[in-house]
């Protein structure tokens, strides 16, 4: 009896370490999405933008988090180095998940 429980124990461990996995795998999954824009604002304390979305009159705000990747060409740049007016592409999951924001060369 007791060594069925530990199996059932044991079983039910395998089952959860299984579900976590495949909950982390399904986020990583997700699809990005995009949108171009016009940088309207600059929040470096509040680690924000709002993007003016091309084609809308709809701004949208977005945090950046450490793990936001902000590119002007090949170089990586800061949040401060953001300028209103900047074109960009933002590539997010959601409002508070930006993945890269990409600055549009001339």
């Amino acid at each position: 009896m007791k060594a069925l429980s530990k199996l059932f124990t044991l079983l039910l461990v395998v089952v959860m370490i299984g579900s976590l996995t495949t909950s982390i795998y399904s986020q990583e999954e997700e699809e990005l999405k995009t949108i171009s824009g016009i940088v309207k604002a600059v929040d470096v304390k509040n680690n924000s933008i709002t993007v003016n979305e091309d084609g809308t009159k709809i701004d949208l705000n977005f945090t950046v988090t450490e793990e936001t990747i902000i590119k002007k060409g090949d170089k990586k740049i800061e949040l401060a180095d953001l300028q209103e007016n900047d074109a960009v592409d933002v590539k997010f999951i959601d409002s508070t998940e930006v993945k890269f924001i990409i600055v549009k060369t001339k």
